[in-house]
């Protein structure tokens, strides 16, 4: 099973509760969503979801069960529940330029948007706090007012700046607006600190004429200055947001020089390290053949890549590797060091989120042999896949000895890729005894696992 990115689920044992469910309007269409949210002057609180990921969906219905979100929600929000696919969910996903689902909305009373979040969580928790930043914005000026300034023709610098904010505060598509807003400006102007780092902070793409204007005027000791300027987080941030910026744009248009651009960029922040940015360069290709279907280069792609980087490293490497990263983050951060001055026998402690770079090897081996079930036809790339579905296992298993893990009988997304992969390769007896086991697993975790009775029922009838 494919792990969505956008898939964020709380192992907690939680049983879904119908009783508790936040009071979603099934009766009311959207104009009338509208005017209920008028007249009790609500937010509204509207989540999108298709038939594609239905664990994504489960995983979301235990998320709304909360009997404190129910009530947090009863009093502030106005909910609704669509299926994107239905003619009603495709009228409000072009509204409000979404491209993927599951997604939540965070809408005012006219339906202007106040904040998103991409996915879905059985966490309450993570809902309530994106309502918040939600209520916490319900005063501000609404999208409506810079849209209609907008087609008033107000196109001042100083606008547009606000207005680009406002639009990539909800996560909405502002590089034609970026465009715009350079091709305005007195070429003087785009040697302005200011100006450059306000630009690079929107994440153009490397294509967009206000990115390619800056390359072009500035003097490359000004971009990194401006680099220096931040913490090395943000630093990171800005240039991940170029690359998945230009990433989209060369999928949408199908644009291999654009992708190699891309990937070169990519490659290029790594600086001297030159493994990893081989890596970054080889990780994008991979995402980019994925997307525009040209599964020949992906597979040829992908066989190479995973054999020789996932397949070779051994369990004491990645432990080493571990343990290296959180040495260099504790130290980084100085944790424990300077107490408060003037304040003796202060113990000082500071919380510091460090994600092992050991699980991407078998999150990436699964998804990997997961797209090879998905793509390949030919027996040994299949039995290519079933070695890297094998190993992600044994990568998982090994790596969370002697940690307080609630999947006690293995990965279940890694228990029915492997199950998927002796389907595809006609061993039917032997995929069924795994999808089994990748059901129980499930089980213990307390999540639902219809999911995946469902593919086994596929696999016992021959239809998946």
């Amino acid at each position: 099973m494919k792990l969505p990115f956008y898939l964020s689920i709380l192992i907690l044992g939680i049983a879904i509760d119908v009783h508790s469910q936040v009071n979603f309007e099934p009766n009311l269409g959207w104009p009338q969503i509208l005017e209920k949210a008028q007249k009790e002057q609500k937010l509204i609180f509207l989540h999108l979801e298709d038939s594609k990921c239905v664990q994504c969906n489960e995983v979301a219905s235990q998320g709304f069960s909360s009997s404190m979100m129910k009530e947090k929600f009863a009093v502030n929000f106005v909910s609704l529940r669509v299926n994107a696919e239905t003619a009603e969910g495709k009228e409000l996903g072009a509204k409000y330029e979404l491209k993927g689902f599951p997604v939540s909305l965070f809408l005012d009373a006219e339906g202007n948007m106040l904040h998103r979040y991409n996915g879905s969580t059985s966490a309450a928790p993570t809902y309530m706090q994106h309502a918040d930043i939600a209520l916490s914005k319900r005063y501000e000026k609404p999208l409506s007012f810079y849209e209609k300034e907008y087609k008033a023709g107000n196109r001042a610098p100083e606008f547009l700046e606000a207005y680009i904010i406002k639009r990539k505060s909800t996560l909405m598509n502002v590089q034609d607006l970026l465009e715009e807003y350079a091709d305005g400006l007195p070429t003087d102007s785009l040697t302005n600190f200011r100006i450059v780092k306000f630009i690079y902070n929107q994440g153009p793409s490397l294509d967009n004429r206000a990115y390619k204007r800056v390359r072009a005027i500035v003097n490359p000791i000004l971009i990194d200055s401006l680099y220096r300027s931040v913490p090395l987080t943000q630093a990171v941030a800005m240039n991940n947001q170029i690359i998945n910026a230009s990433l989209q744009k060369a999928i949408q248009k199908k644009d291999f020089m654009l992708m190699q651009e891309v990937a070169g960029f990519a490659r290029g922040t790594y600086g001297k390290d030159r493994q990893k940015g081989q890596n970054a360069y080889t990780q994008n290709f991979l995402k980019y053949y994925y997307a525009v279907k040209d599964t020949q280069n992906y597979i040829r792609t992908a066989s190479y890549y995973y054999d020789e980087r996932h397949m070779r490293i051994s369990i004491d490497s990645l432990k080493q590797m571990d343990q290296r990263v959180i040495q260099d983050r504790l130290k980084s951060r100085n944790v424990g060091d300077n107490p408060p001055v003037g304040i003796p026998n202060v113990l000082t402690r500071e919380m510091v989120s460090i994600s092992p770079p050991s699980q991407f090897f078998h999150i990436e081996l699964n998804q990997a042999a997961f797209y090879f079930w998905e793509l390949a036809t030919k027996p040994d790339d299949l039995e290519k896949a079933l070695l890297w579905s094998k190993r992600s296992m044994e990568l998982f298993s090994e790596l969370n000895v002697g940690k307080n893990s609630p999947l006690t009988k293995g990965n279940p997304s890694y228990l029915d890729t492997y199950a998927r992969l002796l389907y595809k390769l006609n061993r039917k007896e032997e995929a069924i005894e795994w999808q089994i086991k990748a059901i129980e697993a499930q089980k213990v975790t307390g999540q639902s696992y219809r999911h995946l009775e469902e593919i086994l029922e596929k696999i016992k009838t021959g239809k998946l």
